[in-house]
């Protein structure tokens, strides 16, 4: 992370490993409905670096999808998608939009172990799986995005708060 003008820029692997792992690790024992939800929200970061998509409008669906078929440490959860859709990437949605879950969804979250067979995911195993998934993203040569390029910009200069902008190219 470097600093320029009171101004924090972090690379695609600095924002994950600080903001998705290292801050899910903490959170998940106290909140894990935040937890997850940030957790469905890196499985769809993951396939955008996969594709070397952007923050385009309408490609949220097929990057949490290409991430779910196409990372093997996220392989268990393919048992959720169905003809038209993925399962977990209808909780995903209502989670980031609307902060509850969508009524066709009956997937419970809980605060260790999954039982996926009964439609129960367990934050501490989702998140196992997506440091896993990670770490897989991580060394894969087919990668589509730099890791190591800056995309986050944190304003650290505002007062009472933080103000955060991502670069409309980032891919996260």
């Amino acid at each position: 992370m470097s600093t320029i003008n009171n101004t924090r820029e972090l690379t695609r692997r600095e924002f994950f490993e600080q903001y998705v792992i290292k801050d899910s690790e903490e959170l998940v024992d106290t909140k894990p409905y935040h937890t997850f939800l940030v957790l469905l929200v890196a499985v769809e970061m993951l396939g955008k670096m996969l594709l070397g998509e952007t923050n385009e409008k309408g490609k949220s669906k097929r990057a949490f999808v290409e991430a779910i078929n196409d990372i093997d440490a996220l392989s268990p959860y393919r048992q959720f998608n169905h003809e038209r859709t993925n399962y977990l990437y209808e909780l995903r949605c209502g989670m980031a939009h609307s902060l509850s879950l969508t009524n066709n969804v009956t997937l419970s979250l809980a605060p260790d172990k999954n039982d996926l067979s009964n439609g129960v995911i367990g934050c501490r195993d989702f998140l196992e799986d997506i440091k896993k998934a990670w770490n897989d993203v991580q060394n894969r040569d087919d990668l589509n995005v730099n890791l190591d390029e800056k995309v986050l910009f944190v304003n650290n200069s505002i007062t009472g708060g933080t103000a955060t902008s991502i670069a409309q190219n980032a891919g996260v």
